[in-house]
């Protein structure tokens, strides 16, 4: 087998985890994302070189609807981190991630939303997602604004923008895509706990795609 077919062949392999991950047949995901059939195929076969580079981002940009995100390199050369489910999805799997120094976790966010204008930053600078989150941790959040893509967010984690002087996290209750309200809850379902917000308006909502803890909020739950 020749390198190039070595290569395609794992990078086939590494797009079917991906799409199994999200939970959609090869149709599914077809028609949802309005991939040619056969276009999916040669990619997942592998025929005709497989999976390009245009494909990748697209494939990418798809299943981060879905809740699934990974990066770049590593669907195409299998180098970096593995895919992971979002924050807040259905299928999020809660794994401890090892703890970022500020220096770091800065390097990080800036290279995310440096590849895309709909992708934004957040740092937690309070308490009001403890225990599950704490103060200096840092959130990526997609911009969602299609009534489709608002309406899924329910359950999710979520960077909401409730006026130009507030932008909080919080998980998505219910929200009303065209009367533009919403209601939040913390880690308490019920959304009873003092940092939840009923029927509030917002302006802008982006989905939380990619969390990293901070090292003093490790040391400070150690301590």
């Amino acid at each position: 087998m020749k390198a190039s077919e070595k290569i395609a062949n794992e990078r086939a392999k590494r797009l079917r985890k991906l799409r199994a991950m999200a939970g959609l047949t090869r149709k599914a995901m077809t028609e949802k994302y309005q991939i040619p059939p056969g276009t999916l195929q040669n990619w997942e076969m592998p025929r005709f070189g497989g999976l390009s580079e245009r494909g990748a981002h697209q494939v990418i940009q798809a299943l981060t609807l879905e809740g699934v995100y990974a990066r770049f390199e590593w669907l195409m050369m299998g180098v970096g981190n593995g895919p992971m489910f979002a924050p807040g999805s259905a299928r999020y799997i809660r794994s401890p991630k090892r703890p970022r120094s500020p220096e770091k976790l800065n390097q990080e966010s800036a290279y995310f939303t440096s590849r895309s204008k709909k992708q934004r930053s957040y740092h937690l600078n309070d308490d009001s997602m403890s225990p599950q989150f704490s103060n200096g941790d840092v959130f990526i959040g997609v911009s969602r604004s299609a009534p489709r893509e608002l309406m899924s967010l329910v359950n999710r984690l979520c960077i909401i923008q409730l006026d130009p002087e507030k932008t909080i996290l919080r998980y998505v209750k219910s929200i009303n895509p065209t009367r533009k309200t919403i209601t939040l809850f913390t880690h308490y379902p019920n959304g009873n706990c003092k940092h939840s917000y009923t029927e509030s308006t917002y302006i802008k909502i982006w989905q939380v795609i990619w969390a990293r803890k901070a090292i003093s909020a490790i040391s400070k739950a150690t301590n």
